[in-house]
């Protein structure tokens, strides 16, 4: 007779949360946005293949602005691969380009987690209030030239 390996979670592991490697979602609560539509909350799946058919392509993520446990997941290629402009993000200075969504960060498991719920509302109010204009485009761009312009002197230094 084989020996059958079981993944039993005890209440001891639960007490300690470290069941969470055991215990993975097999869904989550996202805010997804595509260029030129209003945002929606959604499902998605949670394996990697699930992500990229989200975002069309290689995923890359970049913290949410001031915020340490909300990432933005994007397509990594979305302004090489020609990808309609989505938002801009002032506070890095660019522009995303392709579908995005916003995903919880799990620091303690490594792992992305649904939104939370007290997270959704002012999420999606600084994603609809960034959407990219043309005003707002020259803006990342004036900032980028000086931001070049700054590197430039400091070279000739």
């Amino acid at each position: 007779m084989k020996n059958k390996k079981e993944n039993k979670i005890t209440d001891e592991m639960k007490e300690e949360n470290d069941y969470m490697a055991l215990v993975i979602d097999e869904k989550i609560k996202v805010i997804y946005k595509e260029p030129g539509k209003k945002c929606e909350i959604k499902e998605i799946g949670t394996s990697l293949k699930d992500y990229q058919n989200e975002v069309k392509g290689n995923i890359e993520s970049i913290p949410f602005p001031g915020k340490d446990d909300v990432d933005i997941v994007l397509n990594d290629m979305g302004k090489l691969n020609g990808m309609k402009p989505n938002i801009v993000i002032p506070e890095y200075g660019d522009i995303l380009m392709g579908p995005i969504f916003v995903v919880g960060v799990d620091e303690r498991n490594c792992m992305w987690k649904s939104i939370p719920d007290e997270k959704v509302e002012e999420v999606i109010n600084y994603l609809e209030g960034h959407v990219l204009t043309k005003e707002k485009e020259e803006k990342v761009y004036e900032k980028e030239e000086r931001s070049n312009e700054s590197e430039d002197e400091m070279e000739e230094r």
